[in-house]
């Protein structure tokens, strides 16, 4: 009872913040309702999890018994039961961290990655770093306490003291609140294994222990079990009915099954258990619950695989058998003749920052003021979108001029290659020191396609970070060091608007993340224009391409989509970009037509007369007016969040996102909807269809990835 019961009271919980929260997303007054149904399956989820903490709550009991059993004769009986609890407690607390240490991965090795990320990030914690294994043997001890107490009260008779464990119940169900809450919008889609998957359980036994509180206060008379047990049978079957409702009838409205999977949060836990359990070919995907895999019994045919042309078989699901023509046309590897008077080029790269927090795009804070100068002598990009959501994903776009596995392809030249087998001197002046930038496994493919090319570094020591105005100084004292002749490719990037964030210089429109973020953004304004000036000053920008860029924008918390910080879903506040390229003999104008980063290594290469990149998979944005073309976003590979993988494509003021692990479908009409709020994809059949049409093509043209397991890991500079 207490296990369906406590199913009951998370599903309600659950129930009612998310329809709260999401109550401007859905599109008629019945929609709430039949999310209700959607979510019925965290029920069955906190039953499953209530009868396993009951089994376990009952060995405790029995455990505690035979000690005290075992205590009794030895000891003052006064002092037996407490005895026999304390050496119960560490008795059990012992044994769990023998089978931790067993088992590492299960919990100690992400825990103690979690603690270093705090520490190293958030709240400086030697202590607890340096006595982690103690500190958790400690706590383990003090989880067996608390386990033997709730089995004892759940185990006492009613007439003891009943009014505590009412107010237990109510205690316990107030943290309940408290968890789901944190669960629900703490770094949502961040830190999966080590928050979100422990949270979840602790919200599930949460729920056991509060209805088994409560229902003790009702075991007086044989009336109120009987109600309890047809209660909790009641609940368990209506729950079994809205989950076997839900395989039938959850792919007929997109725009709540979208809600479920990328906003829900134990409900969603119970479909990814039942998708993992009916994948009858072991490929990670299946054909129950409206998702994806279009053959479950073939293992290379599944959502994210590549394929392959004209061999009888739709081998990702998605747009039918064949391989489409290329969306845009491959550069042209020979070199052209110079279309400018520039020699050099200069990226400024200025990471996480959005466009729609800058006034040069509008933003009713001064943020930009030098940019918004520059834009009007340069050639300004209204829309730009980068081609993914965190910092490897869009600068190997950027520089290979690639998407999807062109990314990884060793075979493909870059942007700086090209310019280092010209002579160029190339180098990169980074806000990160270069030991720390990108470092580790998850990011190691990214890096090499990223920085190659590249050959000085010359942040390799001291501070970890540079502020703008550091950044500054270290790339003036670079340029300085050039000889008057010597040509080169230089990477400025500055880092400030990326968290943690502080107040910065003289900039403060308040403390909320937010206006922390708009000060940093003003202070790396102040310094690229400083360091503008003093190119134009000393001559430089006469014969220099200088491309202004960022790698991705940022959520801010409280959290636009329910997703604070960056290498989330593809939406606006993640992928709206800057770009302003100043170009020496190029008139200044503003582009309407969206463009994205890829585009960025044909330009500069064609611009300086060198050759082009053979599978380049941009355009060069100098040559015309952009043609109208859809411009393609991806999910990182390295994603914070691996059961959200997709893609989106951008045509006109329309976007399509399209989820390949939830297999749901967002359309937007950014025009009318900027904040992404009212998915259109039940109400637009043709643009939906045009939309999924030209995102085939790209994706049966293209070569596909798979997600990397991100573990502890955020993968989210």
């Amino acid at each position: 009872m207490s296990a369906a019961y406590g199913g009951a009271l998370v599903f309600l919980v659950e129930a009612v913040d998310r329809i709260a929260t999401l109550w401007v997303s859905f599109n008629s007054p019945f929609e709430p309702l039949v999310f209700a149904l959607y979510l019925a399956p965290a029920v069955l989820l906190g039953v499953g999890v209530g009868l396993g903490l009951g089994v376990v709550l009952a060995v405790v009991h029995v455990v505690y018994v035979g000690v005290l059993a075992l205590a009794t004769g030895r000891i003052p009986e006064r002092w037996a039961p407490w005895t026999a609890g304390a050496v119960t407690a560490v008795a059990l607390g012992g044994l769990a961290r023998l089978a931790m240490k067993l088992a590492p991965d299960t919990l100690e090795r992400p825990l103690f990655q979690l603690v270093r990320k705090i520490h190293g990030k958030l709240v400086r914690m030697p202590f607890v770093v340096d006595n982690f294994s103690w500190l958790l043997i400690f706590g383990l001890i003090v989880a067996a306490a608390v386990l033997l107490s709730i089995a004892l009260a759940m185990a006492a008779r009613p007439e003891r003291r009943v009014w505590m464990w009412r107010v237990g119940a109510i205690a316990v169900a107030a943290a309940l609140v408290g968890v789901y809450a944190l669960d629900s919008r703490f770094l949502y889609g961040r830190y999966e294994q080590v928050i979100h998957i422990p949270a979840t359980m602790k919200t599930l036994a949460l729920g056991f222990v509060a209805a088994g509180l409560a229902l003790a206060t009702l075991r007086q008379t044989e009336r109120a079990r009987r109600i309890a047990s047809v209660g909790a049978i009641a609940i368990v079957a209506l729950s079994g009915l809205a989950f076997a409702f839900d395989a039938w009838h959850i792919g007929r409205n997109e725009n709540l099954k979208a809600l479920l999977w990328r906003r829900g949060v134990v409900a969603r836990r119970a479909y990814q258990i039942a998708t993992a359990v009916s994948d009858r070919d072991g490929d990670g995907f299946s054909t129950l619950f409206a998702g994806g895999d279009p053959d479950d019994r073939n293992p290379n045919v599944h959502p994210l695989a590549t394929e392959i042309a004209d061999n009888g078989i739709d081998e990702n699901g998605f747009g039918g058998d064949g391989v489409a023509a290329p969306v845009a046309a491959p550069s042209a590897p020979a070199a052209g003749p110079a279309i400018g008077t520039g020699k050099n080029f200069i990226l400024i790269a200025i990471d996480t920052l959005r466009a729609n927090r800058m006034s040069a795009y509008g933003y009713e804070r001064p943020t930009t003021p030098r940019l918004e100068a520059w834009a009007k002598a340069s050639v300004f990009f209204e829309r730009c979108y980068s081609q993914g959501t965190n910092t490897g994903q869009t600068f190997a776009a950027m520089n290979r001029s690639a998407t999807r596995g062109g990314l990884y392809d060793e075979s493909r030249s870059s942007m700086f290659r090209r310019m280092k087998e010209a002579g160029y001197r190339t180098a990169q002046v980074n806000a990160r020191r270069d030991d720390i930038w990108l470092d580790g496994a998850m990011w190691a493919e990214y890096r090499r396609a990223l920085v190659d090319g590249i050959d000085e570094f010359t942040h390799t020591g001291g501070p970890v970070l540079w502020d703008s105005d550091k950044v500054t100084d270290h790339a003036i004292k670079y340029f300085e060091s050039l000889a008057p002749t010597e040509r080169h490719a230089t990477w400025v990037h500055y880092f400030d608007p990326h968290a943690p964030r502080r107040k910065m210089g003289t900039y403060d429109w308040g403390n909320s993340d937010g206006d922390r973020y708009d000060t940093e953004v003003a202070f790396s304004d102040e310094h690229v224009g400083r360091l503008l000036d003093w190119l134009a000053e000393t001559g430089r920008l006469e014969n220099t391409i200088v491309v202004l860029m960022s790698d991705h924008g940022e959520g801010l918390f409280p959290g636009e989509h329910g997703m604070i910080q960056h290498g989330n879903r593809p939406y606006d506040d993640q992928v709206h970009v800057p770009l302003i390229i100043w170009a020496p003999g190029v008139a200044p104008g503003r582009v309407a037509a969206p463009v994205g980063t890829p585009d960025i290594a044909p330009t500069v290469l064609s611009y300086l007369g060198l050759p082009g990149l053979a599978k380049a998979e941009g355009v060069d944005l100098l040559a015309g007016p952009p043609p109208e073309r859809p411009i393609f976003i991806e999910m990182p590979r390295n994603g914070v969040e691996v059961t959200f993988f997709g893609y989106a494509v951008h045509v006109g003021t329309w976007r399509l996102i399209h989820d390949v692990v939830g297999n749901t479908t967002e359309l937007y009409n950014l025009e009318e909807d900027p904040a992404e709020l009212h998915n259109r994809a039940d109400f637009e059949p043709e643009r939906l269809a045009q939309l999924r049409t030209t995102l085939a093509a790209w994706l049966d043209s293209t070569e596909s990835v798979r997600p990397i397991d991100p573990g502890t890991d955020t993968g989210s500079e």
